[in-house]
């Protein structure tokens, strides 16, 4: 849990910066959306071959080496001054956080076999701490040194946890099936098993809704209060707090739902709600009204992810590190793609449209889960560990 925290730190700063961000170097919606989709797309191309990689190693050596390198690259942001060096830097990041989700998720999915959703959805929960720690944590940062300095305050936590996850590895055996395997022969047939699964894909359909909303909301939901409500940053990065709280709580309902009601009925359901609060936040205003909405808003879509996760880790192949990895190029490259068109739909219509955008997300999301419970209709469905 503290390291998904320290990871979802990195990732959440730069939503709750992008206001400063684009008023230090002067950037347009667009601009901010092609930074969004540059960085997402980076992450999701690395994701794929760090998830093969992550079932032929130790995983959770592998991620301390990750916080090692982290922490050596994020004091450099202090020289970022112009937008190609800021790119770099956080493109770099972005590669090497690459690891963590399909090495974390391969480490909880062979050890809990039997207990996905409810592991899951801790795990989540541990995202979901450092995304509400994120916001406020930044913005004071960066009002007290300057927006630049607050990833270099991240390195130490992942210093810590680089040392402590070290640690904990020495004389512990990793849980692997495919270490004597021919890399490039298993690459390949692990990728045609996977593309040719459509359980697998209608569940990576709902992972791309689910990234589309997500992304979206959390790179423009900031520029969204500040813009269109007149909030401060400061007031805005405070109702993006709240967002992600209700998202600590939704996380851990959804995953122990979810073995308990079912994957498609939770995952269902949550699309669902979600529709008419996307409607709300394009018309209503006022804080009392927004703060309500941003938290139950948060709960419910946050109730998604450990759900879909579970999902994968029940239909997965062997090659489970790669069918993780799978996932999160899905998420990343769908969450890019609407990041960046997102921003151009604000500059032509004006950012209230971005919360109408996201209500399509929803409805591709509720289409992928009946087609999915229609697949499972009838077959038996793997509960405790993946298919051979």
């Amino acid at each position: 849990m503290p390291s998904h925290a320290v990871i979802h730190l990195f990732f959440v700063s730069l939503g709750v910066l992008l206001p400063l961000i684009r008023s230090e170097l002067g950037l347009s919606y667009t601009q901010i959306g092609i930074l969004a989709f540059s960085l997402s797309a980076l992450s999701a191309v690395a994701s794929v071959p760090m998830g093969f990689i992550a079932d032929r190693t130790n995983q959770l050596r592998i991620i301390s080496y990750m916080f090692f390198v982290i922490a050596a690259l994020a004091p450099l942001l202090l020289l970022a001054r112009s937008v190609a060096l800021l790119f770099l830097l956080l493109g770099l990041l972005r590669l090497c956080m690459a690891i963590f989700h399909p090495a974390a998720q391969t480490h909880l999915s062979r050890r809990y076999p039997t207990k996905r959703g409810a592991v899951f959805g801790l795990y989540e929960v541990g995202g979901s701490l450092g995304m509400i720690i994120a916001p406020s944590l930044a913005v004071g940062i960066a009002y007290v040194w300057g927006w630049e300095s607050v990833y270099a305050a991240y390195a130490l936590p992942s210093l810590l946890l680089a040392f402590g996850i070290l640690r904990v590895t020495q004389g512990r055996a990793y849980l692997s099936s495919n270490s004597n395997s021919k890399s490039a022969v298993r690459f390949r047939e692990g990728l045609r098993t996977i593309l040719g699964s459509r359980r697998l894909k209608l569940i990576y359909g709902t992972q791309g809704a689910y990234a589309c909303v997500f992304a979206v909301t959390l790179s423009y939901f900031s520029i969204f209060l500040v813009d269109l409500h007149e909030f401060t940053v400061l007031h805005a990065s405070y109702l993006l707090t709240l967002l992600l709280c209700g998202g600590v709580l939704g996380r851990f309902v959804g995953g122990r739902t979810s073995d308990r009601w079912g994957r498609n009925r939770v995952i269902g359901l949550s699309f669902t709600v979600l529709v008419p609060f996307l409607f709300l936040f394009s018309f209503l205003q006022g804080w009392p009204v927004l703060a309500v909405l941003s938290f139950f808003f948060g709960l419910i879509l946050h109730m998604i992810l450990p759900v879909i996760t579970a999902a994968i880790g029940d239909y997965a192949t062997k090659e489970i590190g790669l069918t993780y990895g799978m996932q999160f190029l899905v998420g990343a490259g769908c969450g890019s793609v609407c990041s960046l068109f997102a921003g151009i739909l604000a500059d032509v219509f004006g950012v209230a449209v971005i919360f109408l955008f996201l209500i399509g997300a929803c409805f591709v999301g509720l289409a992928c889960t009946y087609l999915l419970a229609s697949e499972n209709r009838g077959n038996s469905i793997p509960r405790n560990g993946p298919l051979e």
